[in-house]
């Protein structure tokens, strides 16, 4: 560890209960966006009365700026409250139908590619939709950024045992972080520029569904699988 990388004195064996950093964070994400939100609303006065057209070109940009921020904090502050999902009764066919859409539109158009196999029928799922799109976007985006190579990511769902099944399988040589603690532990991660947030927040949407993610990996076909599950909906439910 480098001098820079080391606690202050004191502070080494410090442990801070992670609900309280939670709170830190959502005071400070919510207070940061509301300086924001007064340099957007400054930034459109100026816009109003000045007349040079190049300047408030820039204006436009820069609102656009603020804005972006403004969602990332929003983003952040959302990993770090306990999911409380608004659940609806829908035919798990059509859920990732209509996620595989979503998907399409989200996703850049350089990646590699995505074969999809839809194998449902007319089962039910109870589910909160848009936390659950959140969470399998999370697992497609860390799909497509460690993705090696130019096969295809593959997205298989199915249902088995109950549950409905979303497979994605990546080629994907080694990985660097045990999987049993993939999603389990915040601040966590190998992707630069990522805080470690995204992969552990949809572990806790899926949880809380009663579902849940596994990870397997097998080095010798350089394939790492991301299995998630959810309860299917039955006639008690």
């Amino acid at each position: 560890m480098s001098r820079a990388e080391q606690p202050p004195p004191g502070m080494e064996d410090l442990e801070i209960p992670f609900e309280r950093v939670a709170k830190f964070v959502r005071q400070l994400s919510h207070d940061v966006r509301n300086n924001l939100g007064s340099m957007d609303l400054q930034a459109a006065y100026v816009a109003e009365i000045i007349q040079d057209s190049e300047a408030i070109e820039e204006l436009r940009k820069l609102r656009g700026m603020i804005t972006t921020a403004a969602k990332a904090l929003q983003g952040i502050s959302r990993n770090f409250q306990a999911p409380k999902p608004n659940l609806v009764s829908l035919t798990a066919r059509i859920l990732l139908e209509d996620f595989r859409e979503r998907l399409e539109k989200q996703l850049p158009a350089e990646r590699p590619p995505i074969e999809w196999e839809i194998a449902l029928g007319e089962e039910t799922i109870c589910v909160d939709i848009e936390m659950i799109f959140g969470a399998l976007l999370e697992c497609c985006r860390n799909a497509l950024h460690f993705h090696e190579g130019t096969e295809p990511i593959r997205i298989k769902a199915f249902c088995a045992a109950g549950n409905l099944v979303v497979e994605l399988k990546e080629t994907r040589s080694t990985v660097e972080i045990p999987l049993e603690s993939w999603g389990k532990e915040p601040f966590s991660t190998t992707r630069r520029g990522g805080y470690g947030l995204g992969l552990f927040y949809a572990v806790q949407i899926l949880e809380v569904h009663g579902g849940g993610v596994q990870f397997a990996h097998d080095a010798k076909r350089a394939t790492l699988t991301t299995r998630v599950t959810l309860p299917l909906q039955t006639s008690e439910s």
